[in-house]
């Protein structure tokens, strides 16, 4: 029904003529011999639902404005909202706990749902700018997809670069020294379109 022709669980089917070639350090094709056409560099490979699925921008923001029609596209229900609100609630306590929240350097991710990364006083990581109901999901090689109901608002920003390629030669030279390159990017473009937006 999402008409997500592009987006594919694991790689066999996956048309080469629609690959972006990742790219190295030196911004050269990667030929890594851990890679196989379109096959996920092996440290990316996951036995869990949000690992090893291949998309486009297209799909994403499709699947994103899913998520804020509270589980409806094109008129046709999806998911249903009390399955979407769920979703999007915090679901493992721990993570908000008062030693996690005093640690000096960010955490990697204190608040989670079902899926999605969400946005909280203290996790800014996805934008400075996100409102409070704003959530969030990571993806391999830098991509980075937001959704903030308070806005009407989805963003995607995706590269084509193994995260070590992004690093440089001094990667905790940043206004977030918290992030790695690759999510410092994705912070600025995600700042730049709020900022585009926001009256």
């Amino acid at each position: 029904p999402l008409e997500m022709t592009n987006s594919y669980s694991n790689t066999p089917n996956v048309p080469n003529n629609q690959a972006i070639p990742l790219f190295n350090r030196a911004m050269e094709i990667d030929r890594s011999p851990n890679d196989s056409g379109l096959e996920l560099h092996h440290h990316f490979k996951f036995n869990m639902g949000g690992g090893n699925g291949l998309s486009n921008p297209r799909d994403i923001a499709v699947f994103c404005q899913m998520m804020l029609n509270q589980g409806s596209y094109n008129n046709v229900q999806i998911l249903s909202p009390a399955t979407v609100s769920r979703m999007i609630e915090p679901q493992f306590q721990w993570c908000n706990s008062s030693n996690h929240l005093s640690r000096q350097e960010k955490p990697d991710f204190v608040s989670q749902g079902l899926g999605w990364m969400i946005r909280n006083k203290s996790h800014y990581r996805g934008s400075d700018l996100m409102s409070p109901k704003a959530f969030f999901h990571g993806g391999a090689y830098g991509m980075r997809a937001i959704v903030d109901p308070e806005y009407d608002l989805t963003t995607i920003f995706s590269t084509s670069a193994y995260h070590d390629a992004s690093y440089g030669n001094n990667r905790n030279c940043s206004s977030y020294p918290w992030l790695t390159h690759h999510h410092q990017m994705q912070q600025i473009f995600a700042n730049m379109t709020y900022s585009a937006i926001m009256k």
